[in-house]
């Protein structure tokens, strides 16, 4: 830890931490994304409870994901949900996913392909359900 960063309990516990669900309403809108498409999405990731209401409880503070989630959160939205959140401090303690902005950037970058990859998938499978052959 260097001299800027908190270095103790009492330090971090009283350090103004930004809620996750403000980061996540933030980012899903700068991704023009609706609610029930991130919703749709944390379902098809396993988290079956997930609904459009369940995505505005969480952004309004009201509800909170669980770890699981925010793995998912982050997958799908990007690392910029976690900026400034305490869940991003505790993963940093940790030794957790972001150590710096460059890891921070490789990271997106693996999310932004993997996520071009799901679209490639889900539109060969798409060609495959209906025969067509598409481009070659």
């Amino acid at each position: 830890m260097n001299a800027s960063e908190p270095n103790d309990l009492h330090t971090l516990a009283n350090k103004e931490y930004v809620p996750i669900g403000e980061n996540i309403a933030r980012v899903r809108a700068e991704l023009k994304w609706p609610q029930g498409r991130l919703a749709a999405y944390m379902r098809a990731q396993g988290s079956t409870a997930w609904k459009q209401n369940t995505v505005s409880r969480v952004e309004n503070g009201k509800q909170s994901p669980d770890l699981q989630e925010i793995g998912h959160l982050v997958h799908a939205l990007g690392p910029g949900v976690l900026a400034g959140t305490i869940e991003e401090m505790l993963l940093q303690q940790s030794g957790g996913w972001f150590k710096s902005k460059a890891t921070e950037q490789a990271i997106q970058d693996l999310y932004d392909l993997s996520g071009q990859l799901e679209d490639k998938i889900r539109e060969l499978q798409g060609r495959l359900m209906t025969g067509d052959p598409g481009e070659r």
